[in-house]
């Protein structure tokens, strides 16, 4: 009697603890790993030297590494989420798009999401033609010039926050040289 009252209590102690569903000692309401914030930026070149007919494309690419999701927020509303500019061997910005053309009105329905193991990847073609604003006051002048030889700098910038957080600001510069000819 006493093996059969015995018996039958491992029984249901097997029963209740084997079924077809895996043992989850927090169910559906596991506790979430803390927050690991880890965004990466990087840039790269083409080459390192570019000439005329021979362009230098830069590629930035944000990646989210971490395992929540942040918010990318670009400088400009209608520009891409990685800001790139270009600087000559002075410091000063080359402008690779005219200044004297209008600007557009546009606007955006907010921050770009960027959840883990996703990326954002933004290209930019250096080819030599560059823009100079002549006058800086209205009404605008500008004429297209080549771009003069020498030593330049990629400047990379994302701004992103995890989700209402503070923002954050990574940058990369990468140098290249210009040939003329």
């Amino acid at each position: 009697m006493r093996a059969g009252c015995t018996l039958s209590i491992l029984l249901a102690l097997l029963s209740a603890g084997c079924g077809s569903e895996p043992n989850r000692p927090w169910g559906d309401n596991a506790p979430m790993p803390p927050p690991h914030y880890d965004i990466q930026l990087d840039v790269e070149l083409s080459s390192a030297d570019g000439a005329p007919g021979q362009p230098i494309t830069v590629t930035a690419k944000a990646h989210n590494e971490g395992n929540r999701r942040v918010q990318s927020f670009p400088t400009n509303s209608c520009g891409p989420d990685i800001e790139l500019r270009v600087l000559d061997a002075a410091g000063q910005l080359v402008f690779l798009k005219n200044p004297c053309d209008p600007v557009p009105i546009c606007l955006r329905d907010g921050p770009v999401n960027l959840d883990p193991g996703h990326f954002i990847e933004v290209p930019l073609d250096f080819t030599g033609q560059v823009f100079r604003l002549l006058q800086p006051t209205p009404p605008y002048e500008c004429t297209i010039d080549q771009a003069p030889e020498g030593d330049y700098l990629v400047v990379a910038q994302f701004r992103y926050a995890p989700v209402m957080g503070e923002i954050q600001v990574l940058e990369k510069r990468v140098p290249f040289h210009w040939s003329a000819q």
